[in-house]
């Protein structure tokens, strides 16, 4: 909504933003902070992953309220990207600048609910999205704390997703995680494109590689950019995976 109101002016968007944002705050944990990842983690029967309050979902409420804040001047949007900012920090090992999954709840007999364990599984697109509320809130409020963030984030996170197959380097992961990934490292190119060219080279060398040697009579490529497209296709041929190319094509574009 906030793109479209962006590339298209119209107040309707706009509004719809808001009403949604609005209705994303009644989920917020005011004791232990953070959004659940659907409603029914707010139930009594909630399963585990239900209950988890997932790092993706709370990094995108910080880009959401921060352009809210870009686009209206409205004080109380900054304070919420501050307030989700905050909590997603919680999910970050200090040392590496890595960014985990998210943090379980334990429900309590009385009904009360305390912070679990931190899930550490590590995926591209939770760094990726906390690489760009980073650069969000670091040109909105100038503080070199959030830049500093995002370069550690960036750094770990290419020194993790990325491996090796047929002599060619690559991004693992879903390709639609590894695109917002790549959306970080857009953004933060146009701060210092000497910092994320070896990041994007690995990128544009596995998609060069995958369009040569595997692409199909459809246009599509596999999910794995060096190694084929699997057995029974699955992966390979969703819609997400698909459109996670188009995208990284397009951020290229941009880039380049």
């Amino acid at each position: 909504m906030l793109f479209a109101y962006e590339m298209f002016g119209n107040d309707d968007y706009l509004s719809e933003a808001i009403k949604l944002t609005n209705f994303i705050y009644t989920g917020w944990n005011e004791e232990i902070g953070g959004l659940v990842w659907n409603e029914n983690g707010l139930g009594t029967n909630a399963t585990p992953q239900e209950l988890e309050r997932g790092l993706s979902a709370n990094a995108c409420c910080i880009i959401v309220n921060a352009k809210l804040y870009q686009l209206t001047q409205d004080e109380n949007y900054l304070n919420w990207a501050v307030k989700f900012y905050d909590f997603c920090k919680q999910m970050q090992n200090s040392d590496t600048g890595i960014y985990y999954n998210g943090i379980n709840t334990v429900v309590k007999p009385d009904g009360s609910r305390i912070n679990g364990s931190i899930n550490k599984d590590l995926y591209a697109y939770n760094t990726g999205s906390m690489i760009l509320a980073d650069l969000l809130l670091y040109n909105i409020t100038n503080e070199e704390d959030y830049y500093i963030d995002a370069k550690k984030a960036a750094t770990i996170s290419h020194n993790i997703f990325v491996k090796e197959t047929n002599n060619i380097k690559y991004y693992k992961g879903y390709p639609w995680f590894t695109a917002i990934l790549i959306e970080g490292y857009e953004v933060l190119s146009q701060y210092d494109s000497d910092f994320t060219k070896p990041f994007i080279e690995i990128l544009k060398t596995s998609l060069d590689y995958a369009y040569s040697h595997y692409m199909d009579n459809n246009g599509m490529l596999p999910s794995n950019l060096v190694t084929s497209f699997n057995d029974n296709y699955s992966e390979d041929l969703q819609l997400l995976t698909q459109s996670a190319y188009a995208e990284m094509y397009a951020l290229l574009a941009l880039i380049n």
